[in-house]
């Protein structure tokens, strides 16, 4: 009886001694939740290093943008952010007033000129991600891209009232006719499409807007003294369209009966042999981009 007792107590102590052993390997599951760190809304002039998803100019925005798209402008990039609002409204018409083209810095006196400006821009719509979303964030960002969807160093930020539109947001032309095929503004090129005339301007006749042309062009390139050197020249080319798709009268009559049957586009070209390499607007006294 003894030894069967003994050989009890010596079997529970071994029992013991295993328990404990394996406590002591088996790893702490208890401790305190690390939380994931949640990314802070977009910031105005905030740069998408990849392609925008969605359509472009789509709101609402249908789709979540991944985490980490936003990003600084010095690489590549398809867009910037140019406004943002800390929560979604129920239209689209409570969120753009103008910021698109205060963004870009297009100057007041254009937009009271009666031209219609050239920029080839698309707007994006961005929602917070589901991680954002989960924190509680409901912003909405509107993000500037380029029409062509391509993408581009530098900012198209204030560029025309301080500094150079990327090329992608402008409109070149190989010849000196609005006819002639489009370019890159980044390529050789003759031309640069700087805007289209409202009907109110035609009828004030080919003078009236040659010299607005002008005016719309030194504003545009903030190029005081725009024809000085002789290296460039703005025209405003019109045309009328009859009562066919086809009937085209080139150059403008003042007299003629319905202005709204016409067209004008101020362009500006190089002169001589010379190629235009890069856009023209916001790029002031400075040398001209010529190849």
């Amino acid at each position: 009886m003894g030894r069967r007792m003994g050989g009890m107590l010596l079997l529970v102590t071994a029992l013991i001694a295993l328990v404990v052993v394996a406590g002591l390997q088996r790893p702490n599951a208890t401790g305190t939740a690390v939380p994931q760190d949640v990314p802070a809304p977009p910031t105005v002039g905030a740069c998408l290093p990849s392609a925008p998803p969605g359509e472009p100019d789509q709101y609402p925005p249908s789709q979540l943008l991944p985490a980490a798209t936003f990003g600084p402008c010095a690489e590549l990039h398809y867009g910037e952010v140019a406004q943002v609002l800390s929560h979604r409204p129920a239209v689209a018409n409570e969120i753009v007033g103008g910021d698109e083209r205060t963004y870009i810095g297009l100057p007041t006196s254009i937009e009271e000129s009666n031209w219609v400006s050239p920029i080839n821009t698309s707007i994006v719509w961005a929602n917070p991600t589901a991680l954002q979303q989960a924190a509680g964030q409901q912003w909405v960002a509107c993000i500037v891209t380029p029409g062509s969807s391509t993408p581009y160093r530098g900012t198209v930020g204030q560029a025309l009232n301080t500094g150079r539109l990327p090329a992608v947001y402008s409109s070149c032309l190989a010849g000196t006719d609005p006819h002639t095929p489009l370019v890159p503004c980044s390529s050789p090129h003759r031309s640069e499409v700087l805007g289209q005339a409202s009907p109110r301007l035609i009828a004030g006749g080919q003078a009236h807007l040659d010299a607005m042309c002008m005016t719309y062009a030194k504003t545009l390139t903030r190029r005081a003294d725009f024809e000085a050197d002789g290296q460039l020249r703005a025209r405003s080319l019109s045309e009328h369209f009859g009562p066919s798709p086809t009937d085209s009268l080139a150059g403008l009559d003042p007299d003629y009966p319905s202005s709204n049957n016409s067209q004008s586009t101020c362009i500006v070209s190089a002169t001589g042999s010379r190629l235009l390499t890069a856009s023209l607007l916001g790029i002031g006294d400075g040398p001209l981009p010529l190849g």
